[in-house]
């Protein structure tokens, strides 16, 4: 599955892939939309991968690149597993 960031063009939408999941660490099955915090890295949730049930994960620029950074793994414990959508209280 794919991340993908829309930006609005005059005739149409042009979509660039920012990250391509590989199941690993990363997790895969990204199912929830993206949010945007207020130093422009974008945060993002997978259904699945990570240990298993699904990440939180971080997109922060880096030169002309993206780098992606894993927050958090659910485990299946005493937190949620496998994430359908993110909200952002506020970056810090």
């Amino acid at each position: 599955m794919l991340t993908v960031v829309a930006t609005q063009v005059v005739q149409g939408h042009t979509f660039t892939v920012l990250h391509n999941f590989t199941g690993g660490p990363d997790g895969a099955t990204p199912y929830a939309g993206l949010t945007m915090g207020k130093a422009a890295n974008i945060y993002a949730t997978a259904y699945s991968g990570g240990v298993g049930y699904g990440t939180v994960l971080k997109l922060g620029r880096s030169g002309s690149g993206w780098v992606v950074t894993p927050l958090y793994k659910f485990t299946g414990g005493n937190d949620p597993t496998n994430p359908l959508r993110f909200g952002l209280a506020e970056e810090q």
